[in-house]
């Protein structure tokens, strides 16, 4: 299969569009962030780095987790171009009121539960959208390119913010709104797209309960799916760890804001070269592998940063960057070649939900530890979580086929007839039950459908009689992933 790279998906303007869209909004996000992190850890009389760090994230990110599997429905129901526009005005008008308001934890805790939450939107719809601008034949460089450009963006704001606030503390709240607001202006040239799912009560609680259970049963049957959420959570807990022993190693060494600013910095650069490299990396390991190579990069820069010396520290930044991208580079795919375009917005309502448990789970890790153990003996402990939680992942990789990397040729010549093997199976759109196998990614490459020749339903499988370009295979569902055997060989 030819390759697809960047300049391919480049060409698409809806996907230029959305690339500069989130470049200028999660640059404002990383200002206003920054912003509240230099204010809170960097401020006099503070005792425990990693705990104003914990603190910060638990008041901002769990709040949304009350609501956050929520947003998917309305993802799923509403005009996500116009979706994308409120959120960005909201947003505009709460980091305003930030830079308004007295400089009071409290206050900042307030305002920045209500953007933040306003953000969940915005990020789930932004990462739904992507699968409707570009064939998906060119899904994995089109999603190294805005949520990975958009990550770099959040990270230069942030590093921008920690000098504006050295020299006037107002001003990256300001900044923030004024960028926020020409991002709803960008947003609206986004072209639309009607919801696939209409007839939603969403403003009705059972409905609304309703159609949040039947996402997390949709994605709990996506096994690979799966997957590349629990390594989106586990990749979290280990980088807010990371972040947490940096902090207490900076303010315990007697470094001032300027050098949370490197710090970012650093990790940001790696980032951007991690966007650069996933989309190779991704066509030889496919993305299983580039969720395992993610999470032993950022178990690695957890034990750099446990050494407590600046070198090691900075370079376990951009360690954890470039592992970040390659990461989810990959689970972003995954999860949206597993899930049909009705479904999305309410996969990613959970990957952002598990995304920011993680994150508070390391910082609490972190900040628990730190003051019994020491800075190396909690980096350690906690870069052998992540070793031991990436094998598990691998392990169930293998199970379910996912570390196969999507249109390699063949890496075997034939596909005997009678034997058995784990696939990937793409399909058309649909609700569950009346999807139709559309391809199947075996280990030997990708076979397109021809025909269903039979289909079987129980309350608990569906099996499959396909005609294929190898032959007539069998399909058949068990233990969340999918099985197939070629019945007779046939024209390749």
């Amino acid at each position: 299969m030819r390759r697809r790279g960047f300049l391919e998906a480049w060409a698409h303007p809806g996907l230029r569009r959305l690339v500069a869209l989130r470049v200028l909004s999660q640059g404002c996000d990383g200002l206003y962030q920054g912003g509240a992190l230099v204010f809170l850890a960097f401020r006099p009389g503070g005792v425990n780095p990693a705990r104003d760090f914990l603190v910060l994230l638990a008041a901002t990110l769990l709040p949304f987790t009350l609501v956050g599997p929520f947003t998917g429905p309305v993802i799923d129901s509403l005009d996500r171009r116009s979706l994308l526009v409120g959120a960005s005005i909201l947003r505009a008008a709460g980091v305003g009121a930030m830079a308004l308001l007295p400089p009071r934890p409290w206050a900042f805790a307030v305002l920045a539960v209500l953007v933040l939450s306003v953000n969940r939107f915005f990020l789930a719809a932004a990462s739904a959208v992507i699968p409707l601008l570009v064939p998906e034949e060119i899904l994995l460089p089109a999603n190294a390119l805005p949520p990975v450009a958009g990550t770099v963006a959040t990270l230069v704001g942030a590093t921008a913010a920690g000098v504006l606030s050295s020299a006037w503390s107002p001003s990256p709240f300001l900044l923030g709104a004024l960028g926020l607001g020409a991002a709803a202006w960008v947003a609206s040239g986004l072209p639309r797209v009607p919801p696939r799912r209409t007839g939603l009560h969403l403003f009705g609680g059972l409905g609304l309960l309703r159609e949040v259970w039947e996402g997390a049963a949709r994605v709990a049957r996506a096994a690979r799916g799966r997957l590349a959420l629990g390594a989106v959570f586990l990749e979290q807990v280990l980088v807010g760890s990371l972040l947490g022993l940096a902090l207490w190693f900076l303010v315990r060494s007697g470094y001032g804001p300027s050098s949370y600013s490197v710090l970012v910095g650093v990790s940001g650069a790696g980032a951007f070269f991690g966007a650069g490299v996933a989309p190779r990396a991704g066509t030889r390991a496919g993305e299983g592998g580039l969720l395992l190579l993610g999470l032993a990069l950022t178990s690695l820069a957890l034990g750099g940063a446990a050494t407590g010396r600046v070198g090691l520290v900075l370079a376990s930044a951009g360690l954890a960057g470039l592992a970040y991208s390659l990461l989810k580079v990959g689970a972003d795919t995954l999860l949206q070649k597993d899930l049909p375009d009705a479904f999305r917005g309410r996969g990613f309502a959970f990957y952002d939900l598990l995304w920011n448990l993680g994150r508070v789970a390391g910082a609490g890790a972190a900040a628990l530890l730190l003051p019994v153990w020491g800075l190396w003996a909690s980096g350690m402990a906690l870069s052998g979580v992540g070793a031991a939680g990436g094998a598990g992942v691998g392990l169930g990789l293998t199970r379910r086929g996912g570390g196969i990397p999507y249109g390699q040729p063949p890496g075997r010549p034939d596909w005997g007839p009678g034997e058995k093997t784990s696939v990937l199976v793409r399909w058309y759109e649909g609700a569950y039950g009346e999807e139709v196998p559309r391809s199947l990614i075996t280990p030997w490459g990708s076979l397109e459908v021809r025909a269903v020749l039979l289909e079987r339903k129980g309350p608990a499988e569906r099996r499959f009689v396909l005609e294929t370009e190898a032959g007539v295979v069998r399909l058949w569902q068990l233990e969340g992933g999918w099985w197939a055997e070629l019945l007779g060989s046939g024209e390749r």
